[in-house]
């Protein structure tokens, strides 16, 4: 009795089976048949919110129990002569309430993937722009309800030349559960290039360092409150939160980077079965703290946002513990425009560190991929006691600058016009360049190296210089050639430049680690000294005319320049009737330590009443005399002071049995005689 009632079971329950699955394919082939009948309808509806773009889709199919498919989906901009989709999506699938739509007839949505969305990203942005208003109020309006959204392989072109395209490549998943809103997802960039494999042209793909991130935040009346925003790259890690009112976003958070960090420099990740099985539990990778050498901590943001207008109210941090203040607009409009101004001040531990606070004003717009605008950059330094000169401040000035970023991670600059100012307790002095160009790569590590040209006044500059970003702040170097520069142009790099004319060439050597310092060696060719000083003050002594003005071959000379002094090393002067050699330094407050070896010949020296009696005294095969001077007090009114003793030890050995008191006496007469007016 019991086996047969089992069987009988066992039948009503397969003849049930068969029933419903005969019904649901039954009734998947009427629906599909209705779909695919009530496709065009349904695409004229949806012109009605999409206008005056154009859907395209080539099926929509019912998949049981509650499964819309919709193939390859396409939207068409009309506005475009040519008739390319600038958003395409391979699938989508919709999942709706099946009891819902029995029972109530009405399509409620609980869920949508988008698989391998394919975009322009110019395009879409173009699109957000126009749209983003009524895009608010669509997703405002939307009926409070469970949703997902999902967004699988989504594939964003960004840029594109003639040698390789770049590609954004982003996996995305949003879930609405009543006020809650949380998600996460992964994005990276990855760059398609022409390459050779075995000698025959193809394709490359080199993959990017993905960043992942997942947020939570809850729905409020007139905004949202942010529980969590957390971003995950192997070199970095922020985390945020914050609220939302209306316009204003207020956020809080830190955040960690690693800048030695090379892309191309990590390891290829090989399949671990272990990884595999805990991989829901691990959505985020960790980063190594370790190595992290940049700490943000305490932001404080207040942002106005009414898009594509961004106003940053106030933005505030600490960077490795020095205070960070941030602010500006930002319009995400064509072209982008920007305006910001930063500044960043040592913290008190630090004080005693050199520059004390960093200024920068940043001001442009962003077109086809190129920014174009100014910028200012400015230094306070702790002024040092020892330091000679102390330096006050330092300004650099950027016109006429345009970043060209289609190429990126090598980035080329033009430059109209850089000027260069640095103010001490006593001077300033001026640099200007104009039509400057660099390039640099980003690739290249903890070093990055920049080549630059520019004209430099009347003549032209170039060289290369490097930033090792290893620990803030970065140390940088430089080796610059000058070449052809009218030296007299140079007047605000060195005021005595304005009293020397010729064509100036050299080399210099710009540090800022273990300190700052330039150092480099110059010569001036084929030009002429007009009352310098030194040679006017000769001129008066001796009463030598012709030195107000002293013609020259070459005039070459090492320079140093540092917190210590400035002064001018194996100074050389090559002239007709003029040589002169020695050092000359600068020290605090302008103090100058100097010593000068100068030869005049006998043809000049006839000038001078004064030299008369001393020429007699040697003979006429003398052609030069050797005269050896010392420079000290302060730079505007310097003391020189004639070593007479050196030129009585020169006599002694070019005068022949120099023994007898009277040509000693006779030689001690002619020199005081010469430096009567010293007496006075």
């Amino acid at each position: 009795m019991g086996s047969c009632l089992r069987r009988y079971l066992t039948r009503c329950i397969g003849f049930l089976a068969i029933a419903v699955i005969f019904v649901t394919v039954i009734a998947t082939l009427y629906l599909n048949r209705i779909l695919a009948k009530s496709k065009e309808i349904l695409l004229q509806r949806a012109q009605k919110y999409i206008a005056p773009f154009t859907l395209s889709v080539e099926n929509i199919i019912y998949c049981p129990p509650h499964f819309i498919i919709a193939q390859n989906v396409s939207l068409f901009d009309e506005s475009v002569s040519v008739r390319t989709p600038f958003v395409s999506v391979t699938r989508v699938v919709a999942r709706f309430s099946l009891s819902e739509l029995l029972t109530k007839k009405r399509l409620q949505l609980y869920g949508i993937s988008l698989y391998a969305p394919q975009a322009n990203y110019t395009t879409c942005y173009t699109f957000l722009e126009d749209n983003f208003k009524q895009i608010l109020e669509f997703i405002k309006r939307l009926p409070r309800q469970d949703i997902t959204l999902a967004i699988k392989e989504a594939h964003l072109e960004t840029v594109h030349d003639n040698e390789s395209t770049r590609y954004i490549n982003a996996d995305f998943f949003l879930r609405l559960a009543g006020d809650l809103v949380f998600g996460y997802g992964k994005v990276s960039e990855d760059k398609d290039m022409p390459a050779l494999y075995k000698g025959i042209p193809s394709r490359q793909v080199i993959k990017g360092v993905p960043f992942q991130y997942k947020f939570r935040a809850l729905v409020k009346s007139g905004g949202f409150s942010i529980e969590n925003v957390e971003y995950v790259r192997e070199n970095s890690y922020v985390k945020l939160w914050g609220d939302s009112s209306g316009s204003i976003l207020q956020l809080n958070g830190f955040a960690f980077i690693d800048t030695l960090f090379e892309e191309g420099s990590r390891k290829k990740s090989h399949f671990n079965i272990k990884e595999y099985l805990l991989r829901r539990k691990t959505r985020l990778p960790s980063i190594d703290l370790s190595k992290v050498n940049m700490n943000i901590l305490d932001i404080d943001c207040r942002l106005k946002a009414e898009f594509p207008h961004f106003e940053i109210e106030r933005l505030s941090f600490t960077l490795n513990n020095n205070p960070v203040s941030v602010k500006g607009n930002l319009a995400f409009s064509r072209p982008v425009s920007l305006g910001i101004q930063a500044s960043l001040s040592q913290s008190e531990k630090q004080v005693m560190e050199n520059p004390k606070k960093l200024g920068l004003k940043v001001q442009g717009i962003v077109e086809h991929n190129t920014f174009r605008g100014s910028a200012r950059l400015n230094f306070d330094f702790v002024k040092k006691k020892k330091a000679n000169p102390p330096l006050e401040s330092l300004e650099l000035n950027l016109k006429g600058l345009a970043l060209y970023l289609s190429r990126y991670p090598r980035l080329s600059m033009a430059l109209g016009e850089l000027s260069l100012g640095c103010v001490t307790e006593t001077n300033t002095y001026s640099i200007l360049l104009n039509d400057a160009h660099a390039v640099t790569d980003l690739r290249e590590g903890r070093q990055r190296f920049i080549r630059f040209h520019s004209s430099f006044y009347d003549g032209l500059l170039k060289g290369w210089g490097g930033f090792d970003t290893g620990m803030p702040p970065a140390r940088i170097s430089s080796h610059i050639y000058v070449t052809e520069v009218t030296a007299n142009k140079l007047e605000g790099l060195l005021i005595h430049f304005s009293k020397v004319y010729g064509k100036l060439s050299g080399q210099m050597y710009f540090s800022t680690y273990p300190s700052l310092s330039l150092k480099g060696a110059l010569e001036i060719h084929n030009g002429y000294l007009r009352d310098f000083e030194f040679f006017k003050w000769l001129a008066d002594f001796f009463a030598l005319a012709s030195l107000r003005r002293v013609d020259f071959d070459s005039a070459v000379s090492n320079f140093t320049i540092d917190e210590y002094g400035a002064g001018l090393q194996r100074i050389e002067l090559d002239s007709k009737d003029v040589d002169l050699s020695g050092y000359f330094s600068l020290g605090a407050n302008d103090l100058v330590a100097s010593k000068i070896s100068l030869s005049l010949t006998r043809e000049l020296l006839k000038e001078s009443p004064k030299f008369s009696r001393l020429l007699k005294l040697v003979g006429e095969d003398l052609e030069s005399l050797r005269f050896n001077f010392q420079l000290s007090g302060i730079l505007h009114a310097m003391n020189f002071q004639w070593l007479k003793s050196d030129l009585k030890k020169e006599l002694q050995d070019r005068i022949p049995n120099f023994i007898e008191r009277k040509i000693e006496r006779g030689v001690e007469e002619a020199i005081e005689s010469v430096s009567e007016k010293e007496k006075e």
